[in-house]
């Protein structure tokens, strides 16, 4: 039940995203639709989240919180 309520949660955050997306609508839509990707499951949905993770400033960022939250770096493969 978890795992269908995450799904349907994720697919409505990608249409939220998408649709603020959209010239002329204000709102963060990318990060809201990449927000819904990481709720979703799906195959090849590690190596998609490894490439789009694999961007230094990005990484960095991402180190930088779980380093915040007492939990050892990302390291990506």
């Amino acid at each position: 039940m978890g795992t269908v309520l995450k799904n349907i949660f994720g697919a409505i955050l990608i249409l939220i995203g998408a649709i603020l997306s959209l010239p002329g609508l204000p709102g963060p839509g990318l990060l809201i639709l990449l927000a819904g990707v990481f709720l979703l499951d799906f195959p090849g949905k590690r190596k998609l989240l490894c490439k789009i993770l694999s961007g230094p400033s990005l990484l960095r960022s991402v180190n930088r919180l779980r380093k915040k939250f007492s939990r050892p770096p990302l390291l990506i493969g």
